[in-house]
């Protein structure tokens, strides 16, 4: 089954080191990153407003785990947002691109 993982990076630097790092490792298969994002979010009792990057990623539902634990290990944050989103239906060749894109195993 596809999950996509949302997380949020300080930098457009960061988030495509990491993002490489994911799909080398072949914990994931693409990632979309979208720059020039805005967020407005509490933090230590005061609201913060920063410019961030997105990254939407794609991995299986077997490797959710370790992604977590790789964007954490080299995650600049001190709490990186990160969610996962199961899809519940999917066009199937990307489906099985994305099996092939992975270790699954």
């Amino acid at each position: 089954m596809v999950h996509m993982i949302y997380v949020t990076f300080g930098s457009k630097e960061e988030a495509i080191n990491i993002c490489r790092k994911l799909v080398e490792k072949e914990f994931v298969a693409c990632a979309n990153i979208i720059n020039n994002v805005v967020s407005v979010y509490s933090w230590e009792g005061q609201v913060q407003e920063d410019a961030e990057v997105v990254a939407i990623l794609k991995t299986s539902d077997v490797l959710v785990d370790s992604v977590i634990a790789a964007i954490k290990e080299d995650h600049s944050y001190d709490i990186p947002a990160i969610s996962v989103i199961e899809v519940t239906k999917n066009n199937e060749e990307f489906t099985k691109w994305l099996e092939t894109c992975v270790k699954i195993s």
